[in-house]
């Protein structure tokens, strides 16, 4: 008899949690993407895990301790914090891997960690201080 009414209780219980799910999450991940600042920040080209450039990665910058810190964002939720210094030298901010930097065509700043490669445009870095 138990056994019954347990089976009957969870049915009602899974029913209940699968229905709020469908309803809630579509707008739970409307409200995740509008408060995500990476949905309108700019895009830039990167080539993650040895792929193809494409306008793909994102990127965002703030100024820690004198320097600029930007944070390139993956399609796959992945992310590298890259520091800049005022001198426009180009780091990695996270992790031991450190960054091979070069500069590209039109001027871009090309930065490789550890098989996933980036093109900073220009106007992404700090004009060098004479």
């Amino acid at each position: 008899m138990y056994s019954r009414i347990f089976s009957g209780v969870f049915l009602l219980l899974v029913s209940a949690c699968n229905g709020a799910s469908d309803e809630g999450g579509a707008e739970t991940k409307r409200a995740t993407t509008a408060a995500d600042p990476s949905a309108s920040a700019p895009r830039i080209d990167c080539a993650i895990g040895g792929g193809e450039y494409a306008p793909a990665c994102t990127v965002a910058r703030e100024e820690i301790d004198g320097a600029a810190v930007l944070t390139v964002r993956h399609p796959d939720g992945g992310f590298r914090l890259l520091r800049v210094t005022a001198d426009g030298e180009v780091t990695a901010a996270d992790g031991a891997v450190p960054a091979a930097v070069s500069t590209g065509a039109a001027g871009a700043t090309e930065v490789a960690i550890d098989g996933d490669r980036y093109r900073l445009p220009p106007g992404a870095l700090p004009a060098p201080e004479p």
